[in-house]
């Protein structure tokens, strides 16, 4: 075991329904109850036996947001996080490869990693008297798995475009704004993910559920025949 004081601890707190790892200190000297000995002693044989610590505990951090996953789904990895926060990077630069499809009307550009994002046309939205120019885009994760991979990059380029600086504007340039599309376009995201396995797909969309992003974020079963 490579970590093995990290595991007892994210175990141990686990177990006793802890908030985190720090409380797990607080209350060293807590006694604990035939129920809470059993939990904890079950969850160490259970790691003794290789078991990895996600699957004994249920859920796995990813960028920002906890993952549910089981024995059916592959637990997301730091490297993967790496992926999500580049793709985002580069949907944000809008850095895509010339349309291969140059007489469509919907251009359509494809990055060719393991998910592919689709641009189509530029839309816009008019939300009250705020006019908004908004890109829209498609996600198809394939072998979706735990759904972490379009779900994080999906929540991830939401959350980085809701943390940009807000413009500071005279009450005469904001008269004018109002009768202005905003030329830098708010970029949302539709994510379709697909793996072979209902188990995996089942998880995915738990946790679409879970990360209440289960309106714009779809998974399905398909072995892509």
């Amino acid at each position: 075991f490579e970590t093995p004081r990290l595991d007892a601890e994210l175990l141990f707190f686990e177990a006793l329904g802890l908030k985190d790892r720090v409380e797990l200190y607080l209350k060293y000297d807590k006694p604990l109850s035939d129920a809470e000995l059993n939990k904890c002693r079950d969850f160490v044989k259970r790691r003794a036996n290789h078991e990895p610590v996600a699957y004994i505990v249920g859920h796995k951090h990813f960028l920002n947001w906890e993952f549910q996953v089981n024995p059916h789904v592959l637990i997301p990895r730091p490297e993967t996080e790496v992926l999500a926060e580049w793709m985002v990077d580069q949907i944000l630069k809008q850095n895509f490869f010339s349309n291969p499809f140059p007489n469509q009307q919907a251009q359509q550009h494809t990055i060719d990693l393991s998910t592919a994002v689709q641009f189509n046309k530029l839309s816009h939205e008019v939300n009250g008297s705020s006019k908004t120019a908004t890109t829209m885009i498609s996600i198809l994760d394939m072998g979706s798995g735990s759904g972490c991979l379009g779900i994080g990059i999906h929540k991830l380029l939401e959350q980085k475009q809701m943390q940009k600086p807000t413009r500071k504007s005279s009450t005469e340039q904001t008269d004018q704004a109002e009768n202005k599309v905003d030329s830098t376009p708010m970029i949302k995201s539709c994510v379709y993910g697909i793996d072979i396995s209902a188990e995996a797909v089942a998880v995915a969309r738990q946790n679409a559920a879970n990360l209440q992003v289960d309106d714009s974020c779809f998974y399905f079963q398909s072995d892509l025949n």
